[in-house]
């Protein structure tokens, strides 16, 4: 099925407009509250949080740590991700 220019074009901008609100956008992902103190920590150390719009949210699967992500992009930072990394090295 082809699509007509005019409705390809206004795809794109639609999904292009999606994507920049979302990279305005991150989720701390962690596994209990952290205080305001402790989000301004997280900021200091990922410059990328810098400005963006910060929501938190306590996953229970989480033993330690927390996980950021911005857009596409993940920084992992919990015993979890650590734990199944030593696991796929065998160690």
């Amino acid at each position: 099925m082809k699509i007509p220019a005019g409705l390809r074009s206004e795809i794109k901008e639609i999904v292009l407009k999606k994507l920049n609100q979302e990279q305005n956008k991150a989720v701390i992902y962690t596994a209990s509250k952290l205080t305001e103190s402790e989000i301004d920590k997280i900021v200091k150390a990922i410059p990328e949080l810098s400005g963006k719009e910060i929501k938190q949210i306590i996953d229970e699967s989480i033993i330690s740590g927390f996980k950021v992500v911005i857009g596409t992009t993940v920084y992992d930072y919990t015993l979890n991700f650590k734990l199944s990394s030593l696991k796929r090295i065998n160690i």
